[in-house]
């Protein structure tokens, strides 16, 4: 997928918030992803889809080629420490407590 940069592209989390794409090869910035209000605490990535964890108490859907949010999940009590996407739609994250998304409708 042209997306993905010929596998050598990156996504960073950083401590305020964004996500940045990076192309490894020219070190230059190909995108930001804006909306977390804390640190990203997980990036991952599936298709064309980026999903974003942080200590906002949140998880985030964005499109990778037009760089805006699709949808926002909530409803953790803590920080997200981790999370796992699935090509079924779903998607599980843990805090203090453990949540299943499904990632259509959040």
């Amino acid at each position: 997928e042209k997306w993905k940069g010929g596998g050598l592209s990156v996504f960073v989390g950083g401590s305020r918030g964004v996500v940045r794409w990076m192309d490894m090869r020219g070190r230059a910035q190909l995108a930001s992803y804006e909306g977390h209000g804390a640190c990203v605490t997980g990036i991952e990535a599936l298709d064309a889809s980026l999903f974003t964890a942080s200590d906002d108490k949140t998880l985030r859907a964005w499109s990778v080629t037009e760089g805006t949010c699709l949808q926002v999940y909530s409803g953790h009590l803590q920080s997200v420490r981790c999370f796992a996407v699935s090509r079924q739609g779903w998607m599980t994250s843990g805090a203090e407590d453990v949540r299943v998304w499904d990632m259509a409708t959040g």
